[in-house]
């Protein structure tokens, strides 16, 4: 279940706690020291997922948080080799690191523009002035005072609004609440209670997908689907991408769970004797993209009924002009 657990903290922030709560249990203060451990790795418990840890027994809030630490872990990266910019680190690192953490700040500053200001963690204040495009808050640094860029001393164009503050934006900044401030960098870890309709959620949000799924979100679809109700009411009526519809119902037919439900399926939604192939490609453990072409299996009698009769019920000049296509592949 640690995969399925996995994808949806990636995908929903969501922890699923299957766990009784006990009669004597470690209270809050228990978690705090789980709570500091997750800070650090920058995500923060919800009030709702709070309350679920703190009635657990010792024992079980114990192995609760060698999951939940070894969930987060494996969501930032800490299963992979991490190597030193430097290859020769650290005797080939630049004579001025100062100056060369400060250029890879600005760096990063010119590339994501909407980050707030470094120094006073203010929204929508950071911009470049004319001619020296460096980025600077409006907040921070009077124009009125000002005949140059604060971070280079150069002319700055008389015309840029950097010289011109708008006094009553200033004002305003100055007069807002704590409530009013944007929600900082922690990730908000929520407690969650439907595992099957948290998967099905995340299986309706790729369908949905106007353009292929990437080979991680086809792994992490054939994953959640086998997760998902087995009744199918979470299917969606139209699906865009057409690989992604083969994906999904020859991922449905191979699980003894869901296979009559999806067989009744198939007449409306496959419209094209590509759509069958790219079926049968899934079924027989290939890609439905049909590249490269997999060796056919034999799909079992009720399914190789059913799909003839899709393919009877077609168009036969457009039947044949589809088959023609694939030629063999038929």
């Amino acid at each position: 279940m640690s995969a399925i657990e996995s994808v949806l903290l990636r995908r929903l922030g969501t922890v699923h706690i299957d766990r009784p709560p006990a009669a004597a249990s470690p209270g809050l203060e228990g978690v705090r020291p789980l709570e500091g451990e997750l800070l650090e790795r920058g995500h923060a418990l919800s009030a709702e997922l709070y309350a679920a840890l703190s009635v657990l027994a010792p024992t079980d809030l114990a192995e609760e948080r060698l999951r939940l630490l070894a969930l987060v872990d494996e969501l930032m990266g800490a299963d992979r080799v991490h190597k030193p910019l430097f290859r020769r680190f650290p005797f080939s690192i630049p004579h001025d690191t100062e100056r060369w953490y400060v250029a890879r700040v600005f760096a990063l500053l010119l590339q994501e523009p909407e980050q707030p200001c470094v120094l006073c963690g203010e929204h929508g204040t950071v911009h470049s002035v004319a001619p020296c495009a460096h980025l600077v808050c409006r907040t921070c640094w009077d124009g009125a005072d000002h005949t140059g860029c604060p971070v280079c001393n150069r002319r700055v164009d008389p015309a840029d609004p950097f010289l011109r503050p708008d006094r009553d934006e200033r004002a305003k900044r100055a007069g807002r609440t704590t409530e009013d401030l944007p929600v900082g960098p922690l990730r908000l870890l929520r407690l969650g209670t439907d595992l099957p309709g948290d998967c099905a959620r995340v299986v309706a949000s790729l369908l949905a997908r106007q353009t292929p799924l990437s080979p991680e979100d086809r792994d992490d679809l054939a994953l959640l689907i086998a997760a998902a109700p087995a009744d199918l009411g979470w299917f969606p009526e139209e699906i865009p991408v057409r690989e992604t519809k083969a994906l999904v119902l020859g991922t449905l037919l191979r699980d003894w769970r869901t296979e009559d439900a999806a067989r009744a399926l198939l007449a409306a939604r496959l419209t094209t004797a590509t759509d069958v192939l790219r079926l049968l490609a899934v079924v027989s453990g290939g890609e439905a993209g049909l590249l490269p072409l997999p060796r056919f299996a034999n799909p079992g009698r009720p399914l190789r009924r059913e799909l003839l009769s899709v393919l009877d019920a077609l168009n036969p000049q457009y039947l044949v002009e589809d088959l023609l296509r694939h030629p063999t592949a038929w």
